[in-house]
């Protein structure tokens, strides 16, 4: 792979192995209890699929063996299933495994227009095919989550709707969501992320695609931000969402979208009155699998919220 991103270092993956007709569910819950960003990973044999959540610390890693552990036999006993179940841990980011993750990888088409694909599947494939090259990664986002497919429909609208503005990414990843935009007429997209990986391989994916000159990816926090962008997207977990809700209202011009998503529907009311105490204005909602995306709009002083 010349010219990837470099190979994690130090990060701590929680890997559970189960029968594919519950993956999704077990996502959910496993989101629901502070998990965060769960990827799936289809095609093993008996029907079976593998659930990965990387841990911010390798200490929490023997409660959510626990927890998991005990969300996996909830599953078992509800829902009248047996094992085969496993959990294990990958830490620092083993080679096998990685191998493994990038070979079951399959190309996923995220939005109406845009299939993504693997480099290593790609086989002469490129844009003009509605084609978007990545090099996978363990930064989130590889189209296979519910949230991603919700985040680049909705970008897709957008940017067609509105060709020509300037978007912030927020929680990057491998940059999915910039490319989509950027495929799609964005004049511009800065990512932000707290992964030096992230960054990273969004870097490099906007270059594979030939998208480098419209497309910066930065480690700086939001509150050292300044500029207002016309449309933001952020697909970021419920916390991390609560916690950045007024820097994201503040970077958002007036006359601009905010795309929320990465939080389940069962969540959507407590967020939806944050959003309104943020001054701005519920445009429309959208679901996939038990998560839900919600588009706001800030009304331009003196103009009409309708």
């Amino acid at each position: 792979m010349a010219g990837a991103p470099g190979s994690p270092v130090g990060l701590t993956r929680l890997i559970v192995r189960l029968p594919s007709a519950v993956a999704e569910p077990f996502g959910a819950a496993w989101v629901e209890l502070g998990a965060g960003a769960v990827e799936r990973v289809d095609g093993f044999d008996d029907g079976l699929s593998e659930l990965v959540v990387t841990l911010e610390d390798a200490e929490t890693l023997a409660d959510w063996q626990r927890v998991t552990g005990q969300l996996a036999a909830v599953f078992c006993e509800e829902l009248g299933i047996e094992p085969p179940w496993s959990v294990k841990t990958d830490l620092g980011g083993d080679a096998h495994w990685q191998t493994r993750f990038i070979e079951y990888l399959q190309a996923e088409q995220v939005s109406e227009r845009w299939l993504l694909c693997p480099v290593e599947q790609a086989e002469g494939r490129g844009q003009a095919e509605g084609v978007l090259l990545f090099e996978p990664s363990f930064s989130f986002g590889v189209g296979s989550h519910a949230t991603t497919r919700l985040a680049s429909r909705a970008v897709e609208r957008l940017c067609l709707a509105d060709p020509g503005l300037r978007w912030l990414d927020v929680g990057t990843g491998n940059g999915v969501l910039a490319l989509v935009a950027l495929a799609n007429g964005a004049s511009s997209v800065f990512g932000v992320d707290i992964s030096e990986l992230a960054v990273s391989s969004a870097r490099h994916n906007a270059t594979l695609n030939g998208f480098d000159d419209r497309f910066e990816a930065s480690l700086v926090p939001l509150a050292e931000l300044t500029e207002a962008f016309e449309a933001l997207v952020a697909n970021v977990e419920l916390p991390t969402q609560l916690a950045l809700a007024a820097e994201l209202a503040r970077l958002l011009a007036p006359g601009g979208q905010l795309l929320l998503t990465g939080y389940l529907e069962s969540a959507a009311s407590e967020l939806e009155q944050l959003w309104l105490t943020q001054g701005l204005t519920l445009r429309y909602r959208d679901s996939e699998q038990s998560y839900a995306l919600s588009c706001w709009f800030r009304v331009p002083a003196g103009s009409d919220p309708k």
